[in-house]
């Protein structure tokens, strides 16, 4: 099956795969390279999931190939999460083997080895004595006359180091024996010969430990290195090195072949590197030339985009002075009213029947004026109403009016709502739990105190004047609603008999009946005798020792909730 299906798939298109590798030990090794990258990536992806590979050692990758000195053996490591059918082994080998046969001309043998966590497939040429490279390729033509004696090197360590400047050699016991120039800068004064590597650098790519073999078997991938913080130099501290791992098999040591990973010339700069410490050979000079060019690009376009928006800041100053005077009217307007006065249309008279308002004023207001300077009495009103306002923000009631020491604002006015009573309360007992920590400044004043008055019925509402226009209540139950607040008491909420009954249907409210006779004289007799003060509120789902405003920010969040269902249906 295997061969069958790697028959088709070459089929159909074989180009991409011939790029991959000239012989078969080139095209293994890339394969691994390959896969290590995808799984890189796709494993930064959000919903890339953990399961998708957990393989039992941290530094393995679901494919690992490894091809021993003489190149007569490839040994192909699948590392599974749990057994799988026996099929996909027999099925793999089919495929290396017809693989090796279409891309290479290379008729293999592949015995599997068969393990509770892995596959390892064993290749070797069917032919005893050949590797498994193509005695015709590029790589057997130039291999048979190259030289291969150590004493044949026409080249000088010192030489070798300046040519390959971020390079070291290390022995089995993974202790440095050799290094670069780029690296002696580093270190400085700090001779590393004979120091384990893993007192200088940090792997960061690919997850595998400071062990020989270890390392040796991740040599198809890319290393990246990071020079840990005990350097002398602190400007080469956490610098990062990437580059390649190459095993020399003639003196049983690795070779480590890099560059320093730095993003444009200030970053190179800014390490103590200059660009001629970066040999001409090294692609990362053109990558810092292509970085800066892309920067000075870069810069230009913010400077066109600079322009353009200045030009666009240009244009939208008249918008932005016609905002301003839309939110001023929206500050003093509801908005819908604030609408139509912006459009220069009229803005009549409007009937409301179901709302609540609110009248509270400050208990010895006069006597405070007689012992404080103007200036203070300013400044108390204005830290205190700026509290209230933004209170009237969160519960969504609008603050019709402030007249000296009296602070109004209407329930169900602008926004009609069902809960305008339960909104108005609200907002009376956060006016008094704020009256109740408030301190003014400059006045001598033993113990802040207000009262608050609620009725709950009909207005007329409209805009009246010209120059300086306000927004007024008109009609019985205003003025009923300020007789409920004269008849109150020094921090309480006295609430007429209409918004007694539409709080009790909302529960949870605590409430202190008064005798009848406390109701004003004004208040018409078809209204029930019903006299109370407001006390407090209580969510039921909330414990009662936290504080009022936590009560009341989860029964706004039902509101809210209750409201969103009622016009979504």
């Amino acid at each position: 099956m295997g061969e069958k299906y790697a028959r088709q798939c070459l089929a159909i298109d074989s180009k991409p795969l011939n790029f991959i590798g000239e012989n078969l030990i080139e095209f293994l090794v890339n394969i691994e390279n390959i896969q290590s990258i995808a799984y890189k990536e796709v494993s930064q992806m959000k919903d890339f999931s953990n399961r998708a590979w957990t393989p039992s050692q941290p530094d393995l990758l679901p494919i690992t190939v490894f091809v021993n000195n003489s190149e007569t053996k490839i040994v192909v490591t699948y590392n599974i999460m749990e057994p799988i059918c026996h099929f996909v082994a027999c099925f793999l080998s089919g495929l290396f083997q017809r693989v090796a046969r279409l891309l290479f001309n290379i008729i293999i043998r592949v015995n599997v080895e068969i393990g509770s966590d892995q596959y390892k497939f064993f290749i070797e040429n069917r032919r005893s004595d050949a590797t498994l490279v193509n005695d015709d390729s590029l790589v057997s033509r130039y291999k048979s006359y190259l030289l291969n004696r150590p004493e044949q090197l026409l080249m000088y360590i010192q030489t070798f180091k300046r040519v390959f400047p971020f390079h070291f050699v290390c022995d089995q016991n993974l202790r440095f024996i050799q290094y670069g120039t780029g690296l002696s800068k580093i270190f400085g004064t700090q001779n590393k010969l004979n120091v384990h590597i893993s007192n200088v650098f940090n792997i960061v790519q690919p997850n595998v430990g400071f062990f020989f073999e270890s390392i040796r078997h991740r040599i198809n991938l890319a290393f990246i290195l990071r020079i840990r913080d005990n350097i002398s130099n602190e400007h080469f501290r956490s610098m990062e090195l990437q580059g390649q791992i190459i095993e020399c098999v003639e003196s049983k040591c690795l070779l480590f072949l890099g560059s320093p990973i730095v993003k444009g010339l200030q970053s190179l700069t800014s390490r103590g590197l200059f660009l001629s410490d970066i040999p001409i050979h090294d692609a990362t000079r053109d990558i810092i030339l292509i970085e800066e060019q892309s920067r000075a690009q870069e810069s230009l376009k913010r400077r066109m985009d600079k322009l353009k928006d200045t030009i666009q800041k240009a244009n939208q100053a008249v918008e932005i002075e016609r905002s301003k005077n839309v939110d001023l009217l929206n500050l003093i307007f509801p908005a819908q009213v604030a609408r139509r006065l912006w459009l220069g249309k009229s803005v009549e008279a409007r009937q409301y029947d179901d709302v609540t308002m609110l009248f509270s004023d400050i208990v010895g207001f006069t006597a405070i004026c007689s012992t404080a300077t103007p200036m203070a009495i300013i400044n108390m009103l204005n830290d205190l109403y700026t509290q209230f306002d933004v209170f009237c923000g969160e519960i969504d009631v609008y603050k019709t009016e402030t007249i000296g020491d009296a602070y109004c604002v209407a329930s169900g006015l602008y926004r009609q709502s069902s809960y305008h009573a339960v909104l108005a309360a609200f907002m009376a007992l956060k006016m008094m739990a704020a009256v109740k920590s408030f301190k003014p400044k400059d006045i001598n004043v033993e113990k802040f105190k207000m009262r608050i008055g609620l009725h709950s019925g009909s207005c007329l509402a409209g805009i009246v004047g010209v120059r300086m226009p306000r927004y007024c209540l008109f009609g019985a139950h205003v003025t009923l609603a300020n007789k409920f607040e004269s008849h109150s008491e020094a921090q309480r909420i006295n609430i007429s008999p209409t918004t007694y009954r539409l709080l009790q249907k909302f529960q949870n409210f605590k409430f202190t009946l008064r005798d009848p006779s406390c109701l004003p004289k004004e208040c018409p007799a078809n209204l029930e005798r019903i006299s109370a003060f407001v006390d407090s509120y209580h969510h039921p789902k909330l414990a009662t020792e936290l504080s009022q405003t936590n009560h009341i920010t989860r029964a706004l969040e039902d509101i809210n909730s209750l409201n969103n269902d009622t016009n979504k249906s």
